[in-house]
């Protein structure tokens, strides 16, 4: 009898059950970088090029540096965040995204996630502290039996909708034309 009942509770039990995230991360460094090699096989190096600068100008990002004649260009975009779980009333991810253009491909490369928060130090609110945490320690490898704090998770959520958003929106700016 308690073996029938294991076998009905039992799929019950695992639909619950979803698969953690695993993060890209980089091996030299151990920091989550999302990296790829996109194919544009009729874009030559300075058609991709241009279209890059345009589209990263377009969707808000700092252009930090650029270099036409190898195609490299790094840029800088940070965005608010949602308060998270009515505990820290601003906060914000940034991250550095480079960009290699070259004949008929271009690979991207985000990297540098920090999370940005602010905090009453003083009962007084007299003074705020800037906190900058980078977004591995706020992340963790899933293990079971560990429980992250209520604005981790919140910022966890936030970051796996918002990283694959801003990759697809790269990839499809730079299919157009």
């Amino acid at each position: 009898m308690k073996a029938l009942l294991l076998l009905l509770f039992f799929p019950l039990a695992c639909v619950g059950q979803h698969r953690p995230v695993i993060y890209p991360k980089q091996a030299r460094t151990g920091l989550i970088a999302y990296t790829q090699a996109v194919p544009a096989p009729e874009a030559r190096q300075d058609i991709l090029y241009r279209r890059a600068l345009r589209l990263l100008d377009a969707q808000g990002y700092v252009v930090k540096a650029s270099n036409a004649a190898t195609g490299r260009i790094s840029a800088y975009y940070g965005q608010e965040m949602k308060p998270l779980a009515g505990q820290i009333p601003s906060c914000s991810i940034s991250y550095t995204l480079t960009l290699r253009c070259r004949e008929g491909e271009y690979r991207y490369e985000f990297v540098k996630f920090t999370y940005t928060y602010t905090t009453d130090e003083y009962s007084s609110g007299k003074m705020i502290a800037v906190h900058f945490v980078p977004a591995e320690s706020l992340l963790p490898t899933p293990r079971a039996g560990i429980k992250m704090a209520p604005y981790a998770a919140a910022f966890k959520r936030q970051f796996d909708q918002l990283i694959p958003a801003r990759i697809s929106a790269l990839r499809d700016g730079m299919r157009q034309r």
